[in-house]
């Protein structure tokens, strides 16, 4: 007794109790005897043919008496199960329209009687129009399964599919979106509910062959586009939403029969996907809105559209030109495109405000900077479409395939300082603005950054010859620029606020420098490691032929085998015209580290912390035939660990000096000696730990365990009781090392004894 009472509890019962609980429980199990007789064969067999239009038409009659309709409409109800009946029976086209006919009739009497009249909109949408789109669905939906059964034409059926789903998401988005606050009146598990079930359906009519693939697509996109009135209720979005749809899953469908697109195909394919993204511009704008709680701007939606349009594009350049690299390119390009445009934001020209509506009015930066004025940041000024030409000048450099004539040096050049003057003068104009000296520095600085990595990249028979030139120009651009802005701001009478502004400037101009060197550093040793495994073969099989017999394979190499092993490496290296490349990469890693120890002092008061952070830039050196001779591979860790050690070392004597010479001078009075005593001992207690592995780091000679855990614990005294926080970073630094140290000597142990 669960159903009925749930079916009584409608406001559409007009028959009074306790005669509705009969009538409707009659209604109700008839039906539900029906189906069960369908879906077990029972009709026509079990259950006669004759008994079973009965039992409809008087479920029908019991239905139509509920509702309370009069008794001139009565046969309508009974018309349509009389026909259903019958087509049961006969699959005869006669009979199932009759059981159209009646329907239609006993639900637009239901329309009429309950809606049809009220004045009410949804969504802008009069009720009476609703009525009518309700009445045509329902006889689209009454139409489609008969004609299914019958075997109409598979055009007609398709066209009465997508009419209905149509039909629906309209209906749908009137009655959520108009009234989606008032509970109950449609609720959102209706809509998605609703699409998985016509998803299902259609499934189940793609198996058995009853659809296309082309019919299946388009209703595919239709009942999944309707899902977007749950993210945006009221926004009239399903259209735009269905346009967007077709067009990025087209790829997969045009053309048919596995063939591939021609390029003129996958270019207008392409083009329309960014078309339909403009026309759904409304729908990027409430999304964009509703995700950010704001108003975008003019080029976030403009970067939205391209990024759309290059995650669409995706499948064509994958499907259908899997091996063209212009097609990736083409890709590539559009989304570093709209990712520059969304997140640098540059103005647009004023034509492209001209095509939002009232209730759709992007904000635009130059409305900004007329207000408020000229601000300095990325986003108000031309410069920003330079920095987006630029990365598309290195995007199109760096995606040339092996299908693409290769260019000319001339050409790669040119590519080259072009991209290099676009990203100097823009950093320039963003950042140093009004300060011309500063700013030709930064440019030349630029373009010389970009010519180094270019020759690194591209080498040509000039680059021993050239690059050296370009990286000494571009370590003498920072001084340069440094003393001639000192030399411009001597003579000018400046106030507190703009000596703090030069300062600044001043700063962010080593940073850009440490930047640079950083960047040049790693490129250079990406590239000595692209050199190194053709270098060392050789190195390997020379040594090879001239291996020494009788030295023990766990011992190390005497000092002049190192060397000997050494300069064939660099030799080898000279052959394959690298050998130059290291000094360069270990200069501009000298560089960053300097420069970075500059910012240190000036932005964080020469901080202790900040050394684990810079040290491990050490890093990037390489093994050259100047100074690093010996810094081969194993020994990389070697400048990190020695640069962390000297700089604790040196901030704890620099505190212990200063302290001595505040103490000559009777500043601390009685409590000198001990300070000073209390500090020099905690150094020395840190020493044993430090100088263990140092030397384990440079030759590898494992250090007996003992050593390791005496030395430990030598750090936990300064650690706790020194008063200078070098020297207790140190020491923590200190017990870090003896504890690495223990565990990378018993790895190795235990890995020797797998091969005893």
């Amino acid at each position: 007794d669960g159903v009925p009472p749930r079916a009584m509890a409608s406001r559409y019962i007009m028959v009074p109790a306790p005669f509705s609980y009969l009538l409707v429980t009659v209604a109700l199990y008839g039906i539900l005897v029906l189906l069960a007789g369908h879906f077990l064969g029972a009709i026509g067999t079990q259950v006669s043919m004759e008994s079973a239009t009965g039992i409809l038409a008087l479920s029908a009659l019991v239905v139509s008496v509920v509702a309370g309709m009069p008794f001139y409409v009565w046969p309508a109800p009974l018309l349509a199960a009389l026909g259903l009946a019958q087509f049961y029976a006969s699959r005869a086209q006669r009979d199932y329209l009759f059981f159209i006919l009646g329907s239609a009739i006993s639900f637009g009497w239901f329309l009429s009687h309950h809606f049809w009249f009220l004045d009410v909109s949804f969504a802008g949408v009069h009720l009476s129009l609703l009525c009518r789109l309700l009445l045509l669905s329902l006889a689209l939906a009454l139409a489609i399964p008969g004609l299914v059964v019958m075997g109409c034409p598979p055009g007609l059926l398709a066209l009465l599919l997508v009419a209905q789903a149509f039909l629906l998401g309209q209906l749908e988005e009137s009655l959520y979106g108009g009234m989606h606050e008032e509970e109950g009146l449609y609720p959102a598990y209706l809509v998605a509910l609703t699409s998985a079930a016509a998803l299902i359906m259609l499934h189940y009519l793609v198996e058995r062959k009853i659809v296309g693939a082309v019919t299946a697509w388009v209703l595919r996109c239709l009942y999944g586009a309707k899902l977007v009135i749950l993210v945006l209720p009221g926004a009239h979005a399903q259209m735009a939403a269905t346009v967007v749809a077709l067009s990025s899953s087209a790829s997969y469908i045009i053309p048919r029969g596995g063939k591939r697109m021609s390029p003129g195909q996958g270019t207008g394919l392409a083009s329309a996907i960014f078309v339909s993204f403009f026309c759904a511009r409304y729908l990027l704008f409430d999304a964009i809105e509703v995700f950010t709680e704001h108003r975008p701007s003019e080029a976030v939606l403009l970067g939205a559209m391209l990024l759309g349009t290059a995650a669409a594009s995706y499948p064509i350049a994958a499907l259908h030109f899997p091996a063209s690299t212009n097609a990736r390119q083409g890709v590539a390009s559009l989304l570093v495109l709209g990712a520059l445009i969304f997140t640098l934001r540059p103005p647009l020209p004023a034509s492209f405000h001209s095509v939002w509506d009232l209730q759709h009015t992007p904000e635009r930066e130059m409305d900004d900077v007329a207000i408020y004025g000229e601000r300095p940041t990325v986003r108000s000024a031309w410069p920003a479409w330079l920095l987006v030409s630029t990365c598309l000048i290195g995007l199109s450099s760096l995606t040339q395939g092996p299908d693409q004539p290769r260019r000319s040096p001339a050409a790669v050049l040119s590519t080259a300082v072009a991209a290099g003057f676009g990203v100097g003068v823009y950093i320039a104009s963003e950042y140093f603005a009004g300060e011309p000296v500063l700013q030709g520095s930064l440019v030349a600085a630029s373009v010389m950054t970009v010519l180094v990595l270019t020759l690194l990249q591209h080498p040509f028979a000039s680059s021993p010859q050239a690059m050296p030139v370009l990286f000494a120009t571009l370590v003498a651009s920072l001084p340069v620029g440094l003393l001639l802005h000192e030399a411009e701001t001597a003579d000018q009478v400046i106030s507190p606020e703009q000596v703090v502004r030069v300062e600044e400037v001043r700063g962010a101009l080593l940073a850009f420098f440490a930047c640079v060197f950083l960047l040049l550093a790693f490129a250079i040793k990406l590239r000595m490691g692209a050199m190194a495994p053709t270098a060392t073969g050789k190195l390997q099989s020379r040594m090879m032929r001239n291996k020494a017999t009788g030295s023990s394979s766990g011992a190390p190499r005497p000092a002049h085998l190192r060397s000997l092993s050494s300069a064939l490496w660099q030799r080898q290296m000279d052959a394959l015209g690298g050998g130059w490349l290291p000094a360069l990469g270990n200069t501009a890693v000298g560089a960053a580290v300097t420069l970075a120890l500059m910012l240190n002092l000036r932005l964080a008061d020469a901080s202790e912390e900040a050394i684990f952070a810079i040290a491990p830039l050490l890093l990037l050196l390489n093994q050259d035939r100047y100074l690093l001779t010996g810094l081969a591979d194993k020994k990389r860790y070697f400048p990190v660990a020695v640069a962390i050690t000297f700089y604790l070392i040196t901030c704890s004597a620099q505190t212990i000096t200063q302290a001595l010479r505040y103490g000559r001078t009777g500043a601390l009075g009685a409590a000198f000696w001990s300070y000073l005593v209390k500090s020099a001992a905690g150094l020395l207690f840190t020493a044993p730990s430090h100088v263990l592995l140092t030397k384990y780091l440079w030759d590898g000679t494992r250090q007996p365990d003992v050593l390791l855990l005496c030395s430990a614990p030598l750090n936990i005294p300064p650690m706790i009781l020194s008063d200078i926080r070098a020297t207790q970073l140190l020491a923590a630094w200190g017990i870090a090392e003896s504890v690495t140290q223990y565990f990378m000597s018993r790895h190795t142990r235990l890995a020797s004894l797998k091969y005893i």
